[in-house]
Parts: C-alpha cells; structure tokens; sequence
C-alpha cells in the first residue's frame, strides 16, 4: 500500500488550491470536522446598512460573505492572523489539532482571492490587538469577535474595539456559552464586563452576544 509522505501531501494541497481553492477548503474542513453555521440572522439584522465595520477571526470567509449580503458594509475589514497556535488546546488554528502553517497560509490567500472584486473589504493578516490600535479611534460603527476565544484574548478585543467603535455604535461577538476548549471564555468575559460604565448590554442568544457603545 501507498504511504503518503508530508511533501506529497503538501503537493497534493498546493495542487488543489491552485486548481480549485474552494473545493480544496470545503473537502479540508468536512474532514476537519467543521461543525454547522450558526443563525446569526439576529445579530445581522441589528447591524445598520451601509455601516463600516470589522470582522476578528475571518477563517474561511463565510460569515464575511454574510456581512457583505446582509449588512452592505460601505467598509469591512477582515482582521485574522492565520497563524498556527501553539498554545491553543483546540480549535481551527491549534497546532494539538494537526494544524499546518501552510494550510493557514492557504486560508489567508483563499480569503484575499474571495473578496477580490469587493473593493470596499480589506484584509489585515495581524492579530486583533495590534490590528485595532492602529485604526483611528471612533472609525468604526461595529466589531464582530470570533477570535481567540480564552478569556483573556475575548477581554482585550473587547477593550479595543471599544477606542475604534463610534459612540451607540456595536460591539458583537460569536460563541456566548458555557464549555468548549476555551472553558466558557467568551461569556466569562462579557460577563465581567456587562457592568462597565460605556457598555449596554443588549443581549446573548443563539450564542451570538451585543453591547451598545456609550462613550458621552
């Protein structure tokens, strides 16, 4: 029997994704056991139309594809490292996971192919910290969070959407709930921030969370 090795197996990716880059991400994370999409129809209604915003933890695209139809940003930015995790213990990027940096590597280059023909989306490859900081501050009319999901990280993306987001603008994130690899850090930390002077809570179903900026 035929044993693949790792360079024919990178070979065999390269050659998908030069040929049939989608196909090559939807084969890849059916295997990687990609769980269904989430309904986020609420969250998306809440989001004004023709508003600017960002997305943190892009992936593959697919919700920003949703924005897009739903929301008809006049600005998105697509904030996403894709960078293999060493420290995650689970996930998309985790290298415990079997991640490889050159399928990431693909993702980011599947991500820009995607949206090439949108002019008014730009994609930052950086983490979120430092892709937020340098954005003027009150640029923006929403954030949505779906990065790293560890309290700590979920903490600081809210923090510094907070500078960027207008004043009544949005602050929104995925994965509000108990459990997962992350031990519920998502909801840990809107939970502690729920009663900070500037924040409105608005709510958390569907796994999806909202505050309303007040900055005045």
């Amino acid at each position: 029997m035929c044993k693949f090795t790792d360079n024919m197996k990178q070979a065999v990716r390269v050659r998908m994704w030069k040929h049939t880059p989608h196909l090559y991400f939807r084969i890849s994370n059916t295997f990687r056991g990609r769980p269904p999409a989430i309904d986020r129809s609420e969250l998306t209604d809440l989001l004004p139309r023709g508003s600017e915003g960002a997305e943190i933890g892009v992936h593959l695209g697919d919700f920003s594809a949703a924005l897009l139809q739903r929301v008809t940003p006049t600005r998105l930015v697509l904030i996403d490292p894709w960078a293999v995790s060493t420290t995650a213990e689970g996930g998309l990027y985790a290298e415990k996971a079997g991640v490889e940096q050159a399928d990431m590597d693909m993702r980011c280059k599947y991500v820009a192919y995607r949206f090439a023909a949108h002019p008014e989306v730009s994609v930052v490859r950086d983490f979120s910290a430092p892709a937020l900081q340098s954005m003027a501050a009150d640029s923006l009319d929403w954030v949505y969070i779906d990065g790293d999901h560890r309290m700590e990280a979920v903490t600081a993306d809210i923090e510094c959407a907070f500078r960027v987001v207008r004043d009544g603008g949005l602050i929104t994130g995925d994965d509000y709930g108990e459990g997962g690899w992350w031990d519920g850090g998502v909801k840990r930390a809107v939970d502690a921030i729920k009663g900070r002077d500037g924040y409105e809570f608005l709510f958390a179903r569907s796994k999806q969370f909202a505050f309303r900026v007040h900055k005045q």
